[in-house]
Parts: structure tokens; C-alpha cells; sequence
């Protein structure tokens, strides 16, 4: 009997065995047909990406690199060089999905795209050529263009004014694309030509260089402008019209491959469902045919086993079994008998279990008491944390409105200053750098009193110290009446000195004193007479250089410091070595700050800062910004207009810092004479 058992199961078990490796074939082959199309599903995606990746090289090219003087010297650029391995990698999936596609219409469909990528590139290259000759600053046409410009400012023959207006239709057309420019332009040349005509000159030769290099100009100006036509990057027509619908189609042709490929998909993916669907039933319907017979010859005593160890299990093992299988020797007799001896051992493994059930319910209730307390006090403190912080916040939030009312709005300094700028960018919400503004009227005529003022520490300290340095100011301007920038810096120190009470702390030598360093000046634009007086910051004077004049005549050469180019001249006024707020007044004279007289002229231009700017970490290398490249930057701006100088300082400083964190709050004053 025993052996018969045995045979009988193995036949079934090997049945089951094929049944099953035939079910997993087929399962495989199913997987593999899903694999397949997603794969080509997953080359499309890639390639769509691929596609976007090449438009977004295309387009940091345009914005980025168009402006680099690097890159019209050597005609590389790092976007250029990732565009054309994005542009590779794009055809190399396309032809991957081309390989793995069985769908004719897919098929067609990618090779439309091919076709449009190739135009695309080809546009693409066209529209590079194009823009290395129509150049960038000193490069390719605008290069020549600006050279001969340049001479002709040195032409005396041709009034300067006139090669003025020539530059301005020049940007005025550059900037705006629109042809009323370009005839402005041309009727101005045609006018300076005729005035050359009756105009006599030394001699013959001197006329046909002045006339030929007028030539040159306007023809290269010419030719620049119908560069931009053709290239059409700024008002969107030639080249950049073209590419922008070469754009769209491929985007619409990508999105027609995968609309194609999805309805191949899922067609393909039903026949497959439903062959698989087919055969699992089948599958299931001979397992269930093949398990009743088994059920029916092999498990009836077995069942009936079951049964009672059910009612057993059932009764919570109190009712014993019936001894009816007992005597015989096969399989199931044998479980009978050695489930009889398991009977006894379960009862009193229950019953230790429910033991140690009712202990470790205990420990796990206190337990839990202990946590649900541990969580309650945890609650409160989160709360208690959640108003803190409000409270902390609405706190900041308050001290930024009450700075903002103490400082001047920016609309009071354009009038108080007359002409110039401010660049104001705190770190925080509230700032430790800030600006004062005032306007006087005196025997001497009106005078603009202004200044910029770095104190200690920035966000929430910083802002303590700017209101208290803005009341102390006001009280030696407005109240004091003192006009003299020494006499008002000595003020402001002993007003910041008492408030902070030092006089308390003189025998601690260690003991760290905050304060403010500034620079402060009052201009009479009348008498052009610039008086400047400062606490640790300078101040930088820009001027146009004339003949035989290098230095400044009304101040000692060790007073200042200069940084020249061809034409203009950068002064550094050195300011008193004194933090104001922190110097006892020794009584022995009027100021301990020293106050400079200096004649200024019409045009100049005049900055005072705080140190956020030249201390700001950026660039490749991430390193400072540095006083010698920001007073370069303000030699190179100093002619512009107000507004200009300050967008090209606020663009420098923010690209300069990148993705760093702002290190301090910045504060730049700029006052043309």
C-alpha cells in the first residue's frame, strides 16, 4: 500500500512538473514579447530626450555664449561641443529603434524625422557661420565696424557730436531691429559726407582717408545689420525663424512616433493578453481535472482526517480524536499516530504560552503608558517651539518694516542726489548695511549729503546697529545742524559711543566693540566742491583724464591711491583708520575724523560702498570678488547711464556668486557730478 501511495504521487508530481514547465516556457516567451516592445518604448523616450537636450545646448548657446569674446576668438564652445554629442547620441538611438521596430509605419515615420534632423543640423551650422562673421566686440564685422569708428572719433574734421549720434542709431538698431535706424543712420552719413565735400582740408590725400574710412564704416555697419537680418536672433525671423519651426516639426514628428508606436503597442500587447489568458485557463482546467482525480483516489481518508483535527483545532484542543486509523501501517496512519503524541505536548505548550502571553501583555501596556506620555511632552514642546519660532519671525518681519520707514525711499534719494543710483541687496530680511540721504540749502547754494554705512555683523545685529547709526546721524544733521562731514562723523560717534556705553568698558582691552565704518561726502554741485570724510571705507572718484593732469591738486598724494586706462582715471580717497561708535573723544580737538576738500568737474563720477560687494565668494574658482576687479568694473560703467551702471552691477554681482550663499548684505552709492 505504501509503495502504491508513493508511485501513484510521483506520476502526478512528474504530470504537474511538465504542466508547470510548460506554463513557465510560455510565461517566458509572454515576457519576452513585453520586454521587447518596451525596450523599443524606452529607445523612443531616450531618444525624445536626447532631442530636448539638443534644443537646450542650442538655446545655452545663444544665451550664453554669444556674449563670450573667448568664444569669437577661438569659434569652440562647450555648448556647441555637448549639442553635437547629444546630436549624435540622438541618431545613434534612432537607429536602434530602427533595428527593433517591426512596424512599417513607425519605420516611415522615423526616417521623416531623420530627414528633419538634418535640415535641422545643417540650419543649425549655417546660423553658426553666420554669427562667427558678423562677430562680437573686437571680432568679425562689428569687430571692424568699431575699429573704424574709433579712428574717426580721433578725426577733428568730424564733429565729435555726430560720430555720437552714428553710435547711438548703431546701438539704437542692434537693440531694437527696426529700420528707422538704419535710415537715420545712412541719411547722417550721407549728411557728414557733404559737409566733408565743401569742407577744405590740408590736403588731398586727408580728405580721401577721412571720406574712405566714413566708407568703411557704413559699409561695415551695413553689413552688420544684414546679419542680423539673415541670423534674426533678436527680432526671431531669418535663421532663428527657421529653426524655431524645424523645432516644432521635430516635436510634433517625435510625438507622432510615439502615438504610432503606442497604438502598435497596444494592439500587440491585447493578442498577447488574450493568447496568455486562453492558455492559463487551459492550463487551470487541466490542473483542476488532474487534482480531482487525485482528491478522489488518494485524499478521501485524508480528508476525513482533516476533518477531525479541524474539530479538534475547533474545540480549543479539549475533544481527543477517534482512534479509527490507528491500526493501519500506511502514510496516513502513521501521521494519525504521531499527531496522538504531538495531542498532549500542544496542551501544555498552550498553556505556557498564554503565560507568558498575559506577562508580556503587561510589560507592553506600561510600555506604552510610558510612550503615550513621552509623546504628550514631546507635543508640547513642538508647540511651544512652533510659537517661539512665529514669534521670532514676526519679529523679524516688524524689525524690517521699521528699517524700511528710517531709510529713505528710493525715490527721495534720486531727488536728494539729483543724478546717480543705489544698489541695495541685504543678505537677510533686515540689513546691516544702509544709506542715508539729505539736501541742504546754505550761502553757498544746495548741497547733496549722502552716505553709505557698513556695520557690524548683518541680519537682525546688523540691523540694531544701522537704526541706531541712522539716528545718530540725523541727530547731528538735523538736529545739531552741523554741516562739515568730520564734525557729523565725531557727532555720530559720540551719540553711538555713549548709546553703547564704552565708557563703561574702558579697562576691558579684550572686549570686542561693535560699530560702523562709512564714507561720507557732501556735494555742491554749484561750486563744484565734493567734501569727504569716512571711517574705514573710501571713496572712489572717476574721471575723464585731461592734458597734463594725473593726480588730484587738492589733496596730498599720500592721501589717495589712482588706477588709470586710456582715457580715464579711478581715484581711491583713503579714509580715516577709525571704526565709527567705538573712539572715546579725546577733547583735544573739534573731529578725530579727517575731513577732504575736492574740486570736482562735470561728469565725474563718484561711489561710495560697503564691503558685501568685494567680498563676495564666486566665479570658477570661488574666490572674493576683490576691490581691484570691482574698481575696474566701476571704470569701465562710469560713462553709461545711471540705471545701466546699476542692472550691469547687480548682473556682475549675481553671476559672479552663482549658486553660493550671499556672505553680506551690499550697499553701492553712485553720484555723477
Amino acid at each position: 500500500m505504501v509503495n502504491s501511495i508513493k508511485g501513484k504521487l510521483l506520476l502526478v508530481l512528474l504530470a504537474f512538473i511538465v504542466l508547470s514547465i510548460i506554463s513557465a516556457l510560455y510565461t517566458a516567451f509572454h515576457y519576452n514579447q513585453k520586454e521587447a516592445s518596451f525596450a523599443v518604448s524606452e529607445l523612443i523616450d531616450e531618444a525624445e530626450i536626447e532631442l530636448l537636450r539638443c534644443f537646450k545646448e542650442q538655446e545655452n548657446y545663444f544665451n550664453f555664449e554669444l556674449s563670450q569674446d573667448s568664444y569669437f576668438e577661438t569659434g569652440k564652445s562647450e555648448y556647441l561641443k555637448a549639442y553635437q554629442l547629444s546630436f549624435q547620441n540622438l541618431q545613434e538611438k534612432i537607429a536602434q529603434v530602427e533595428t527593433e521596430i517591426e512596424e512599417k509605419e513607425v519605420e516611415e515615420e522615423l526616417h521623416k524625422l531623420e530627414k528633419l534632423l538634418v535640415d535641422f543640423n545643417f540650419l543649425f551650422e549655417q546660423m553658426q557661420s553666420s554669427i562667427l562673421k558678423r562677430g562680437f566686440r573686437d571680432y568679425g564685422i562689428e569687430g571692424e565696424m568699431r575699429t573704424t569708428i574709433h579712428l574717426l572719433e580721433d578725426i577733428p574734421e568730424i564733429p565729435l557730436e555726430d560720430i555720437l549720434m552714428l553710435r547711438r542709431h548703431e546701438k539704437d538698431y542692434i537693440l531694437r531691429q527696426k529700420e528707422i535706424y538704419l535710415e537715420k543712420h545712412k541719411k547722417l552719413i550721407y549728411q557728414i559726407l557733404e559737409e566733408l565735400e565743401i569742407k577744405q582740408f590740408t590736403s588731398a590725400e586727408r580728405k580721401t582717408y577721412i571720406v574712405e574710412s566714413l566708407q568703411n564704416y557704413a559699409h561695415s555697419f551695413s553689413q552688420l545689420a544684414m546679419y542680423e537680418r539673415i541670423i534674426g536672433l533678436k527680432a526671431n525671423s531669418g535663421y532663428k525663424h527657421k529653426l524655431n519651426q524645424k523645432t516644432n516639426q521635430l516635436i510634433q514628428q517625435a510625438k507622432q512616433i510615439k502615438l504610432k508606436h503606442a497604438v502598435y503597442q497596444k494592439a500587440t500587447f491585447e493578442k498577447l493578453e488574450f493568447s496568455f489568458i486562453f492558455f492559463w485557463l487551459a492550463y487551470l482546467l487541466s490542473a483542476t481535472w488532474l487534482s480531482l482525480k487525485i482528491s478522489d483516489r488518494f485524499t478521501k481518508r485524508l480528508t476525513k482526517l482533516s476533518s477531525q483535527i479541524n474539530y479538534f483545532v475547533n474545540s480549543n484542543f479539549t475533544i481527543k480524536l477517534a482512534e479509527e486509523f490507528s491500526q493501519n501501517k500506511d502514510e496516513i496512519g502513521v501521521l494519525w499516530n504521531n499527531f496522538k503524541k504531538m495531542e498532549a505536548e500542544i496542551v501544555d505548550y498552550i498553556e505556557l504560552f498564554k503565560e507568558k502571553v498575559d506577562e508580556k501583555t503587561f510589560e507592553l501596556l506600561e510600555k506604552t503608558e510610558k510612550i503615550e506620555k513621552q509623546k504628550t511632552a514631546l507635543e508640547k514642546q513642538k508647540a511651544l517651539a512652533e510659537v517661539k519660532n512665529k514669534e521670532l519671525t514676526d519679529g523679524i518681519k516688524y524689525g524690517w518694516r521699521i528699517q524700511q520707514a528710517l531709510l529713505p525711499k528710493e525715490s527721495r534719494v534720486q531727488k536728494q542726489i539729483e543724478q546717480g543710483f543705489l544698489l541695495f541687496m541685504p543678505k537677510d530680511v533686515v540689513s546691516g548695511d544702509v544709506y542715508w540721504t539729505h539736501k541742504i540749502k546754505s550761502k553757498k547754494g544746495s548741497s547733496s549729503i549722502f552716505s553709505v554705512i557698513d556695520c557690524t555683523g548683518h541680519g537682525v545685529p546688523g540691523a540694531f546697529m544701522s537704526i541706531l547709526a541712522l539716528n545718530a546721524i540725523e541727530d547731528a544733521v538735523l538736529n545739531k545742524k552741523l554741516r562739515s562731514p568730520a564734525e557729523i562723523l565725531q557727532s555720530a560717534n559720540d551719540f553711538v559711543f555713549s548709546s553703547l556705553k564704552y565708557y563703561n568698558n574702558e579697562g576691558h582691552e579684550n572686549l570686542s566693540k561693535d560699530g560702523m565704518e562709512l564714507g561720507f561726502c557732501s556735494l555742491n554741485r554749484e561750486q563744484k566742491e565734493l567734501l569727504f570724510s569716512a571711517a574705514n571705507r573710501p571713496l572712489y572718484l572717476v574721471r575723464k583724464k585731461e592734458t597734463n593732469q594725473i593726480e588730484i591738486p587738492d589733496l596730498n598724494v599720500d592721501t589717495y591711491s589712482k588706477t588709470e586706462t586710456e582715457e580715464y582715471m579711478l581715484f581711491q580717497i583713503n579714509p580715516s583708520k577709525l571704526t565709527l561708535g567705538t573712539v572715546k573723544n579725546s577733547g583735544s580737538s573739534p573731529s578725530q575724523f579727517t575731513c577732504q576738500s575736492i574740486k570736482v568737474k562735470k561728469g565725474d563720477m563718484i561711489y561710495l560702498s560697503s564691503d558685501g560687494f568685494a567680498d563676495q565668494f564666486g566665479g570658477k574658482r570661488n574666490k572674493k570678488f576683490m576691490t581691484k576687479r570691482l574698481k575696474q568694473l566701476l571704470i569701465d560703467i562710469h560713462p553709461l547711464e545711471e540705471s545701466e551702471q546699476k542692472a550691469i552691477l547687480k548682473q556682475r554681482f549675481l553671476s559672479w556668486k552663482g549658486k553660493e550663499e550671499q556672505i553680506d548684505d551690499v550697499c553701492l552709492l553712485g553720484v555723477r557730478v
